[in-house]
């Protein structure tokens, strides 16, 4: 856990370390759309890879977070006339925390990957920063024997490199998995942290995010997806949100779940209640209603010359879409487990920080549109939440902070805060909200 306050420690903290002794297995052949996927990336890598050679999936022994958390594929082709292993990581997938009792040289051919590497075991445990580096085509990947790292591939590319075979089958894996949590590349491709707590909270649960396309929802869906959730990520044009569909498409092997992308427009009423329609029976365990939108002139809006028009249409979505949305899911939400509902607020729409030196990013006036329909958001919430009480609903907004988004970025104004990192802490937060 984490016993520290710097900005060290909360992206690499303290991780009491277990050594899981012991050999990659084979879970599975790739069969489908995940053995083509895989296979279109080692031929675009410039491996050949005939349809008859069979790709193994592989995955650490004691099934610690998952194929796509701590696995990757793998396939024996000629290599310059040498028979070799050869590897592809599918877009942030990830190799967590280990080490070997031989030394490791691999080729990339295609693709990049964030190599994580501790000094010792030691660091690992107490938290000191790992070396990171990107490796890209035509690099090597070196590592020396019992040298604790661990490999992520880009969320954009993945990455595939090779092996020649040699004694391959003598060497020896140690898993060093922190017993505190795992760590994750995110949707900015940084490496990050997610306790355990986070972790187990999420694995196998049923979310629907909304807004997933690009910003806190995009984040919401890479983290979600890591920690093994079923995630039904929503947006207006899946077809052009390329990111988000790299993100969960892998996902159906850690757990048996599956993970898909869905259209909706939380502005129009008969998208979401097409959206809703082709949930069936799906049981859904928490709601994440992160779509939202500001007025064009954002962050300047004054109230004294807002319009109507872009009071209706932030109105519209912000809160409209919001309510409705929810109502139509509560018969989904009744059938899961947790029956969560979490609406993204906003700090600016405080009414006690409002005002004075002290309000909320300084603006004690102006945001108009978002403000007020934020605000209405917040009491909408707490209607809700009111009359779901008796039903064991645990019904809140949340600010995620002042983060770096399209929105939160208009006026030439520059967040510290990155999605990811605004994500990171609100599912801590909301791992530990428990049933009313």
């Amino acid at each position: 856990t984490d016993r520290g306050t710097s900005s060290r420690n909360d992206r690499f903290p303290y991780a009491t370390v277990i050594m899981v002794v012991g050999k990659m297995v084979v879970d599975a052949t790739s069969t489908g759309a995940l053995e083509a996927a895989t296979r279109s990336r080692l031929n675009g890598a410039g491996y050949v890879v005939a349809d008859a050679v069979e790709i193994s999936l592989i995955h650490c022994e004691k099934d610690r977070f998952g194929w796509l958390g701590n696995g990757f594929s793998q396939c024996f082709v000629e290599v310059d006339g040498v028979k070799c292993r050869v590897l592809d990581y599918a877009p942030s997938q990830a190799l967590q925390p280990h080490a070997h009792d031989a030394d490791e040289r691999f080729l990339i051919g295609g693709g990049r990957v964030r190599l994580a590497k501790w000094s010792d075991v030691t660091s690992l445990e107490v938290g000191t920063p790992p070396t990171l580096e990107w490796k890209k085509a035509g690099d090597w990947l070196e590592v020396p024997a019992m040298t604790p790292h661990a490999l992520f591939a880009d969320p954009d590319t993945g990455v595939q490199f090779h092996e020649v075979v040699g004694d391959f089958g003598k060497r020896a894996t140690e898993f060093l998995a922190p017993k505190e949590g795992t760590f994750v590349i995110g949707a900015d491709s940084e490496l990050r942290f997610i306790p355990k707590s986070v972790s187990e909270a999420w694995a196998g649960k049923r979310v629907l995010v909304t807004g997933c396309s690009r910003g806190l929802g995009l984040s919401f869906a890479y983290y979600l997806v890591s920690a093994g959730a079923h995630v039904l990520a929503t947006c207006r044009s899946p077809d052009r949100a390329e990111k988000l569909q790299r993100c969960v498409q892998y996902s159906p092997v850690q757990g048996g779940g599956g993970s898909s992308v869905l259209a909706c427009d939380v502005s129009c009423e008969e998208s979401i209640n097409s959206l809703v329609s082709k949930l069936g029976d799906f049981a859904i365990d928490m709601l994440v209603n992160n779509a939202g939108i500001s007025s064009p002139n954002h962050p300047v809006d004054p109230i004294v010359s807002t319009n109507s028009t872009d009071l209706l249409s932030v109105f519209t979505t912000n809160v409209v879409g919001t309510v409705l949305l929810t109502q139509k899911l509560l018969p989904h939400l009744r059938r899961g487990a947790d029956r969560k509902v979490c609406t993204l607020s906003s700090q600016l729409a405080s009414i006690t920080n409002c005002m004075g030196p002290t309000a909320a990013q300084g603006r004690a006036g102006g945001v108009a549109c978002y403000r007020i329909s934020r605000a209405a958001s917040n009491m909408a919430m707490r209607a809700l939440a009111g009359e779901l009480e008796a039903e064991g609903f645990t019904v809140i907004p949340m600010s995620p902070g002042h983060a770096a988004t399209d929105m939160g970025c208009s006026g030439g104004r520059a967040p510290s805060l990155t999605p990811d990192e605004s994500v990171a802490g609100m599912l801590r937060v909301m791992a530990g909200l428990g049933r009313a």
